[in-house]
């Protein structure tokens, strides 16, 4: 009897220890795993994908987040070594000015996973691009043609205005791509906002729908909405790439919400952290749909049930 006692006691004891152990070691794990999110300017896009990152990692895991600004650490060097005594288990880059500063200051640190979010094409900023991964700022193309056929099915020719110096391979991949959906894909070429107003009264210009992308050559706020208006008087629907695109009366737009594209960034950090390998996806999107623009131009509105496109006032 005494004998089952004791022995019954050595195994609580023992039990115990193991569990005080295990609790040491995951606290120690825990104050361990930190995160540094770089964003390259405080507007109000990157604070809310900032603010998704933060969000998850509360929720989900035990990492601690401290965010890093460009725009108040204007002294680079001394940030790099702030950055540098920090006890770093992940970087997060936002945009494309830290994204750059990232590289320099963990290029060598091969241990720790640096992912980025909110750059558009990621590959004209990083000198090894083979070296980080995350979500770039760019739409499949696939994605976006599919899109388009679905929302506006009686567009067969298609107008894409852009500057060549910087979107000739988009153009080319996007044509390729259109004639699988049989949709003529017009190139539509500007050097300079200049050039705009000639593309779009040109009588030779037979695009039944404009498809605009990010340019910066040739796209503003104010060019966006003088090529919408033109284009509204010549009952000719507009493909844009953000709210501001919907908000002015682009037909269809791709829309995305930051705190979601953080949210999407912070779990795929979560996912790095326990694979170790790295690879980009695509950003989550949405698509909307301008009904009030539509019955402007006269376009019959698909039935609402064909997902993911969203029907908006």
């Amino acid at each position: 009897m005494w004998e089952n006692a004791a022995f019954i006691m050595r195994f609580f004891i023992i039990t115990c220890i193991v569990f005080c152990v295990s609790a040491n070691l995951y606290a120690g794990e825990k104050e361990s795993l930190r995160a540094a999110i770089l964003i390259s300017k405080d507007i109000k896009p990157y604070l809310e994908a900032s603010e998704g990152i933060q969000k998850v990692f509360d929720k989900e895991s035990a990492i601690e987040t401290e965010i890093f600004s460009l725009e108040k650490n204007k002294d680079h060097g001394a940030l790099k070594d702030k950055i540098g005594k920090k006890e770093i288990s992940i970087a997060i880059a936002i945009g494309p000015e830290a994204l750059a500063l990232t590289e320099s200051l963990f290029s060598q640190q091969a241990k720790i996973p640096v992912i980025y979010a909110m750059v558009l094409n990621p590959e004209a900023i990083l000198k090894r691009a083979e070296s980080f991964c995350g979500i770039p700022f760019n739409i499949p193309i696939h994605a976006q043609i599919r899109q388009i056929s679905r929302a506006l099915p009686g567009v067969k020719r298609l107008g894409l205005l852009y500057d060549p110096k910087n979107n000739e391979p988009f153009f080319k991949q996007a044509f390729e791509i259109s004639q699988r959906y049989n949709i003529e894909l017009i190139a539509l070429k500007a050097d300079s906002p200049k050039d705009i107003s000639s593309i779009l009264k040109d009588s030779r210009n037979t695009a039944e729908a404009l498809w605009l992308i990010p340019d910066r050559s040739i796209i503003s706020e104010s060019v966006i909405q003088y090529i919408i208006k033109e284009a509204l008087f010549k009952k000719i629907p507009v493909i844009g790439y953000n709210r501001f695109f919907y908000e002015s009366g682009a037909a269809l737009s791709f829309v995305f919400d930051y705190e979601e594209i953080g949210a999407q960034t912070a779990k795929f950090a979560l996912d790095i952290m326990v694979q170790k390998t790295c690879a980009d996806i695509a950003p989550i999107f949405h698509v909307w749909l301008n009904s009030r623009m539509m019955g402007k131009l006269g376009i019959p509105l698909i039935h609402k049930e064909n997902f993911p496109i969203e029907i908006k006032p």
